[in-house]
């Protein structure tokens, strides 16, 4: 299976690095949090560490732009539809995982859960990937 398109649920520290990395590397991202305020934050958050990447000569002004192009919000499950992969980096509170379960079962097969160190450790994976992004 091709992935291009790659949902998270969660919007803080987690789900924006994941988001972060994956719009870098070229996937569409749909980014859900419980309200607006929460996306907002998450995005401004992935901004702003992209903007220390580029302090460190990481990545280039143009990669971040097209990186937050790439990014997508909503609150709603329905954006999913068209996701490769869904990836569950929600707070950790077991409750809200199952509700999040619950509302998202018809997308269980592409759904993966984020665990601790998660970021850090796609962030290693995905530099292994080639920087054109998805292939297609």
């Amino acid at each position: 299976m091709e992935i291009k398109r790659i949902g998270v649920i969660g919007a803080g520290q987690m789900g924006s690095g994941i988001a972060h990395v994956c719009a870098l590397k070229g996937f569409d991202i749909r980014l859900m949090d419980v309200d607006q305020p929460h996306i907002n934050s998450g995005v401004e958050n992935i901004g702003r560490n992209m903007d220390r990447q580029i302090g460190r000569g990481m990545i280039r002004p143009e990669d971040k732009d097209a990186a937050l192009r790439r990014i997508t919000t909503g609150t709603d499950f329905k954006q999913f539809a068209d996701c490769d992969l869904i990836v569950e980096a929600a707070t950790e509170n077991e409750q809200i995982k199952r509700d999040i379960r619950a509302q998202g079962s018809g997308h269980a097969s592409r759904f993966a859960r984020a665990r601790t160190a998660g970021s850090r450790k796609l962030a290693r994976s995905a530099d292994e990937r080639p920087s054109s992004g998805p292939r297609g």
